[in-house]
């Protein structure tokens, strides 16, 4: 990616985008990577993962348990960070349920770095 010297590992596809306990993190490829990007991808590995969750939660487990275990806790704890992909339009915590509008346009930019 640069010139800089390797001193981390990068995963490819990003850790995150995995439930906690599936066997799919354990086998992850990683490259090598200097700390100053692998760094910088962090935010964007998150909200990419965010952004699947958020279209794939009604469809497959994983991404179910992420989307309510990682994505809704993120979006209300940190909401100004989250701000580049969504708008929160309505949450209602006592029934677990959040509306979210996607701002598709910064979406590019985080499938570039991922």
């Amino acid at each position: 990616m640069c010139d800089l010297p390797a001193t981390s590992g990068e995963h490819a596809p990003p850790q995150c985008i995995f439930p906690e306990a599936s066997d799919k993190r354990i086998n992850i490829i990683k490259v090598p990577s200097c700390n100053l990007h692998n760094n910088f991808k962090k935010e964007n590995d998150v909200l990419f993962r965010d952004v699947l969750t958020l279209l794939c939660a009604d469809k497959n487990a994983g991404a179910n348990e992420i989307y309510f275990k990682k994505t809704l806790s993120a979006v209300r704890q940190a909401p100004s960070t989250h701000s580049k992909f969504f708008k929160v339009i309505n949450d209602d915590p006592t029934s677990n349920e959040v509306t979210l509008q996607s701002n598709i346009e910064n979406f590019d930019e985080c499938i570039d770095s991922v």
